[in-house]
């Protein structure tokens, strides 16, 4: 799973924040399954909060939020109408490597 942020500055400068777990589970098929899952989820979410509150929002706008788990995709598109929210299934990065 990652969430992968890219922020603008006031100059115009793009920065990327990224942050990634190794879980296997994108869809939960068991309670077992979704307890892993559920902890994953919160755990990447809580690395992103660590890394992104080093940006202060005064001087950084969120330009684009990819991530590859559908609940966090879903919920900020519900939670943020405006914000560009991109859900690839896998990491794009580790594509583009087994592309090449």
């Amino acid at each position: 799973m990652y969430i992968k942020v890219i922020l603008k500055d006031r100059k115009g400068n793009k920065h990327e924040v990224k942050v990634k777990n190794n879980s296997k589970i994108s869809v939960p098929t068991s309670k077992f399954n979704l307890i892993k899952f559920a902890f994953s989820t919160n755990k990447l979410l809580f690395n992103f909060y660590c890394k992104l509150r080093k940006f202060n929002p005064k001087e950084f706008k969120i330009e684009k939020i990819e991530t590859d788990n559908p609940l966090i995709a879903q919920q900020i598109a519900k939670t943020l109408p405006n914000m560009k929210v991109e859900f690839y299934p896998s990491d794009p990065d580790k594509i583009e490597q087994v592309i090449k």
